[in-house]
């Protein structure tokens, strides 16, 4: 386990987690610091998005804490999070658990194993299910093109609403500016600059 924070400016917004999956490969783990605002005066758990996972860097070197423990090189972390890619593959980090145990490791391998059994069972769906399916495809398709015809319909009534609204406040402009220019003395709208 190695932890580092991303180069150049992306220090700021990520450190990154290189974890070991013991097959040989390492795999990059990015997670993403919290940016607190100026003039935000509220309370986070952590100094990262992930609650539980707090980062504190000391003279350039940063240390990981996992629900207020510091995790040391050797630990077994229980990572869930999506993939990404940048550069190469990585895990953008949504949650993590200290595994505190063997007994802890033995179970989560067990569940991952039940979990591929489930995922492994060959999916087949009969002609019946797949006509229907694909009925239900064609009528979200349809439904999908519908919406995106009323939101453009919206739109343009939304657009020819405020550029009615427009026409007519700058009517009102002119009408008002003719008003108060009515008693004005000539030449009085034009402001010389003292160089002229």
């Amino acid at each position: 386990m190695q932890v580092d924070l991303a180069p150049g400016a992306g220090a700021l917004k990520y450190a990154l987690l290189v974890l070991d999956d013991s097959s040989g490969r390492s795999i990059e783990i990015k997670i993403p610091r919290r940016q607190v605002k100026e003039g935000d005066l509220a309370e986070y758990p952590s100094n990262t998005l992930i609650e539980n996972v707090d980062l504190r860097v000391d003279m350039g070197v940063p240390d990981l804490f996992v629900d207020k423990k510091h995790v040391p090189v050797g630990s077994i972390l229980k990572i869930k999070g999506t993939l990404t890619k940048f550069r190469e593959r990585q895990i953008d980090l949504k949650r993590v658990f200290l595994v505190k145990s063997t007994n802890d490791e033995v179970l989560f391998w067990a569940g991952v194993a039940a979990h591929k059994r489930i995922l492994a069972q060959p999916w087949i769906l009969t002609d019946s299910q797949r006509a229907k399916a694909d009925a239900r495809a064609v009528i979200e398709e349809k439904r999908s093109r519908d919406m995106i015809k009323v939101k453009r319909k919206v739109h343009a009534r939304d657009h020819k609403k405020k550029a009615l609204k427009a026409e007519r406040h700058e009517k009102q402009r002119k009408q008002l500016s003719e008003i108060m220019d009515a008693g004005a003395l000539e030449g009085s709208n034009v402001i010389k600059a003292p160089w002229d």
